[in-house]
């Protein structure tokens, strides 16, 4: 999927998050703005493994040389014909660490458990943890998203590498053309039901 496609996906998700939170929890209003702009850069982040996505040339500081990785790895791999080489360099190509689900979950979990316990102003803990749940939404909604391509992603890295999908929808093609028209669908179904909700 190319970014757009991810970026819609994403926001959508993060309506749907904070209409849902706003329901169950009386979350307020206010904390939408986090979880959903979060949703959106987060729908982004684990194509900063491939240097010519739309984070990875924003930010090359962090694309490149996690891509130097995957390059350095592999040629240790051919040279040695090591297989624990081979491991590393697909683990730090696209598609590799940046899009395996046990990751972001020990990420997250390590952020849960050490960093938000640290954050004692009340507000900006609130602010803190609906920006994370924001992420966690983005990111999840990206993952999903590429489990369409033929390609697929890596669910049980970093133990093993294979990759798993659900679907076979080409990035640029006209079937992700034809998903992106029902993603927008959904974004504008997802505004329209959180505004019933409010009201």
């Amino acid at each position: 999927m190319n970014g757009k496609t991810h970026q819609i996906v994403g926001i959508t998700l993060g309506v749907v998050t904070s209409t849902v939170l706003h329901k169950t929890t009386g979350m307020s209003l206010f904390n939408a703005i986090p979880i959903i702009a979060c949703s959106s850069a987060g729908s982004y982040m684990p194509d900063i493994d491939h240097v010519g996505s739309k984070l990875g040339k924003k930010l090359p500081i962090l694309s490149w040389p996690i891509s130097g990785m995957a390059k350095l790895f592999n040629w240790l791999y051919k040279s040695t014909k090591l297989k624990i080489f081979s491991h590393f360099a697909e683990m730090f190509a696209h598609r590799g660490i940046l899009h395996a689900p046990l990751f972001w979950s020990l990420i997250f979990g390590l952020i849960f458990c050490f960093v938000s316990p640290l954050i004692t102003v009340a507000l900006a803990a609130e602010l803190f943890n609906y920006a994370i749940i924001g992420l966690i939404v983005g990111i999840g909604g990206h993952l999903l998203a590429d489990m369409l391509n033929p390609t697929g992603i890596p669910i049980f890295m970093p133990f093993f590498n294979k990759k798993f999908r659900i679907a076979k929808i080409r990035t640029g093609s006209q079937s992700e053309s034809i998903f992106l028209v029902f993603a927008i669908l959904a974004l504008v179904a997802s505004f329209i039901g959180a505004f019933i909700v409010v009201t």
